[in-house]
Order: structure tokens, then C-alpha cells, then sequence
């Protein structure tokens, strides 16, 4: 789940670099058309990759949870850092105006995925705008199971109130993505 939606945080990138690439590939002529065309292919595989991995967990919801019975005690919606992941995206982003030459299109590549790399080691991908344009909510929560009491970072399409009871599939690092069938009131 975790790597689903840290590859569709890049899906208005692919559509940036294909905007800038598309029109400049069919005026180009030699091997910089070549490049271009190559990266044009691998850009639209990776955003028919990307709208998979943003639908099929959304349509595909599975049966068992890894979350179960949490009785929501706190929340607070979350508002991601913009700022970690404009500086990911940015760095991709800027080299784009050099795809037309091979020294650009490897930096591009390696940029972007070293801007994946990063995002999957934090918790960044929460901070995806493709989830958000989709409905999604994200919130923090302290929940209690039991005696006990936790934190974690919830994303969710229902609007989550106190004593709510939840359950979800883990995304990450105490993490979770509470499905509607999931989520009752007490």
C-alpha cells in the first residue's frame, strides 16, 4: 500500500513532463526526437502504472484489516507538509526542460528516483494530491484499543468524529488507510 501511494504521488509530474516532451518530440528531428520519444513512452507507462496503483486499491478493498476496533479518542485533521513534497517533485521538475538531451534525460530519471526513495523512507506519501483529488481525507488520531493508547496518521474518504470505532489496512509505520466498511459509530 505504501509503495502505491508513493508512486502516484508522482502522477502530475508525468503529466507536467508529457505536456513539455510531446510537443517538442514532434518538432524535433535526429537522435534528440530518439530520447524524447523514449522518454514520452516511459512517461505515460509510468502514469498508466501510477492511475492503476491509485484505483485498484480503492476498488479492490480487502477483506481482513490489519487495524481492528480502535476507538477514536483524539483527531485532528492533517494537513501534509507541502513543502516536503514540492522540494521531492522539484527536483525532477526542473530538470524536464533538459529531456531532449541524454545528459537531461538521465538526470531526470535518477532525480526522480532518488524523489522516490526519499518519499518512501518518510512518511511523505501521505502528502499525495492525487488522494486528496479523489475525496480523501488524511487526520491524525489517538485511538484506544483495549487500555491502551495510540497515535496514527489515517487517510479516509468518511469524516471520522470522537468514539468513532475504525479499522483499516496498514500503509506504513503506523499508518492506515480506514475503508468505509470499516469505520462505525459507537
Amino acid at each position: 500500500m505504501k509503495a502505491c501511494f508513493t508512486f502516484t504521488l508522482f502522477m502530475p509530474l508525468y503529466i507536467i513532463a508529457l505536456g513539455y516532451l510531446i510537443p517538442s518530440a514532434l518538432s524535433a528531428k535526429g537522435p534528440e526526437s530518439t530520447t524524447e520519444w523514449i522518454s514520452i513512452g516511459l512517461l505515460f507507462i509510468l502514469l498508466l502504472i501510477s492511475c492503476a496503483m491509485l484505483v485498484i486499491p480503492i476498488l479492490v478493498q480487502p477483506t481482513r484489516s490489519d487495524f481492528s476496533g480502535g476507538e477514536v479518542q483524539a483527531i485532528e485533521a492533517s494537513n501534509a507538509d507541502p513543502f516536503s513534497f514540492y522540494g521531492a517533485v522539484l527536483i525532477p521538475l526542473v530538470s524536464i526542460c533538459q529531456l531532449s538531451q541524454l545528459g537531461g534525460t538521465i538526470c531526470f530519471w535518477m532525480s526522480l528516483l532518488l524523489a522516490t526513495l526519499l518519499i518512501y523512507k518518510t512518511k511523505d506519501y501521505l502528502a499525495n494530491l492525487a488522494l486528496a483529488l479523489l475525496g480523501f481525507k488524511f487526520y491524525k488520531i489517538q485511538y484506544i484499543i483495549g487500555n491502551d493508547l495510540y497515535d496514527a496518521d489515517i487517510v479516509t474518504r468518511r469524516n471520522i468524529v470522537r468514539g468513532s470505532i475504525l479499522s483499516g489496512v496498514k500503509i506504513g509505520d503506523r499508518s492506515y488507510l480506514i475503508l468505509s466498511k470499516y469505520c462505525r459509530k459507537q
